[in-house]
């Protein structure tokens, strides 16, 4: 069987940009409406739902924040497949279409107050059409960076991409505190709101635009070119490497639950139960999400060197060790303090994710990648779990992964696995931190139970 060389996967640099700055564009605008959605939930709550008590309302649209994980599986499914056989460029130049068009269109629907129960129904169709496209999105964009990064640079070419997924934070958080500043509150709550999400259609032109500059790889030519003509992703996916996938999806949970709580989910609770104010919670989450860009590709320069696994330990246990103490830092009502317990858990889950995103795209293979990895993130997502991306070379029958070519050395896992609010900040860190932390230990189990390997070319 063909095996792709190292020179016969090079990219020229001017490609190399393109297929970076294009990945990350991506990456940016899918991240950009469910982070919006979640620092907007307050507004959102009294805009297309009745007037009620607020915690039901907040409980109703996040509920409508999860409904797009619902459609997940079934883009990546669909996506997923479509671009193991026509490519990813082509599926990927629709996804990021779609996921602009279905975030523009939240910003144009009435409200409650207009049109009634038509309100809430066409936000959640909404959302879920941004969920269908984004499970494409999400993991074949950076399956198509990785397929053009030098094998020693891998680690740090995915996780330049997946730091744009922080920058959302960044961009829609002070895009709103702007807003929110120098308008009336009578001006934002009435229109105001609007213009985060429309400007999702613009950056998605941008996107579609760089993209239509960029070429497949040369390693997707060349395993495309070998393929039968009965190809079938979703057969040749659980036949060939069911426990790859189960791997990955145990892996996923712990990235995507600190990754959801931190973009989205803090920025609420530091209103509700930390008893700061908009401005200061979208401040300091702005920040510690800036903060994430930073640190995300260093983690994958260290993963390069040292390996995934390492990474993955050192993370886990920073996450197990810091998650408490985290919450009760943001619940303390003191802005410094708040900004703290932020950075330390963008710090471990940095840690974490300098092994985690490449050993997805390491997993599988080029022929197989892109839809194994989107069936995996879909479901783990619906639980608020994750991540990402493959290309990998896998004979039949293997429980063993290797490297596509070249001198990186990644150790893979073989694991048998199984699966396994108080008014007193520190109470509630405890209370609302469990998830993170029960992830983790869970994830300690799993990697240390590891039957990993070495492959070395």
């Amino acid at each position: 069987m063909f095996t792709p060389t190292v020179e016969q996967g090079r990219t020229s640099t001017s490609m190399q940009r393109k297929v970076l700055l294009g990945g990350s564009i991506g990456q940016f605008v899918e991240f950009y409406d469910f982070t919006l959605y979640g620092l907007s939930a307050v507004i959102l709550s009294e805009y297309f739902f009745p007037d009620g008590d607020r915690i039901t309302g907040l409980l109703v649209i996040f509920a409508t924040f999860g409904v797009a994980f619902v459609m997940r599986p079934l883009g990546g499914l669909f996506f997923g497949a479509l671009g193991d056989k026509v490519g990813r460029r082509k599926t990927l130049t629709i996804t990021i279409f779609l996921v602009g068009a279905c975030t523009a269109l939240i910003g144009i629907l009435p409200g409650f107050d207009t049109i009634g129960w038509f309100a809430p129904i066409l936000l959640i169709l909404a959302r879920l059409g941004q969920g269908f496209s984004a499970g494409g999105e999400s993991v074949g964009g950076p399956s198509f960076v990785y397929e053009h990064a030098p094998v020693a640079k891998r680690g740090l070419w995915i996780n330049i991409t997946l730091a744009a997924t922080a920058l959302p934070s960044v961009f829609a958080g002070g895009l709103i505190l702007v807003l929110s500043t120098v308008m009336s509150d009578a001006s934002f709550d009435s229109w105001g709101w609007r213009v985060p999400f429309l400007l999702a259609l613009p950056l998605s032109a941008v996107g579609l635009w760089i993209r239509s500059k960029t070429d497949e790889s040369e390693l997707f030519k060349q395993t495309a070119a070998e393929r039968p003509k009965e190809f079938s992703p979703i057969r040749e996916s659980f036949r060939e490497n069911w426990v790859g996938m189960l791997q990955v999806f145990f892996v996923l949970g712990v990235t995507a639950l600190g990754f959801y709580m931190l973009s989205a989910y803090f920025v609420t609770y530091i209103q509700t139960t930390g008893d700061l104010s908009r401005e200061q919670s979208l401040l300091i989450n702005a920040i510690a999400m800036a903060s994430y860009t930073i640190f995300l590709p260093i983690a994958g320069h260290l993963g390069d060197r040292f390996g995934r696994l390492p990474m993955l330990i050192a993370g886990t246990i920073l996450l197990a060790v810091t998650s408490v103490p985290a919450f009760g830092l943001v619940t303390s009502g003191h802005m410094g303090l708040a900004f703290l317990g932020q950075t330390i858990f963008v710090l471990a889950l940095c840690c974490y994710g300098g092994g985690c995103y490449t050993f997805f795209c390491e997993r599988f293979s080029i022929h197989l990648g892109g839809h194994q990895l989107q069936h995996l993130v879909r479901s783990a997502r619906r639980h608020r779990t994750v991540r990402r991306h493959l290309a990998r070379r896998h004979h039949r029958g293997q429980h063993r992964s290797r490297l596509l070519h070249g001198r990186s050395r990644c150790p893979v896992p073989r694991p048998h696995l199984r699966h396994a609010s108080a008014r007193d900040p520190w109470t509630s860190g405890v209370s609302t931190g469990e998830p993170a932390l029960t992830s983790s230990f869970v994830h300690v189990h799993i990697t240390f139970c590891t039957d990993h390997r070495d492959e070395k070319r």
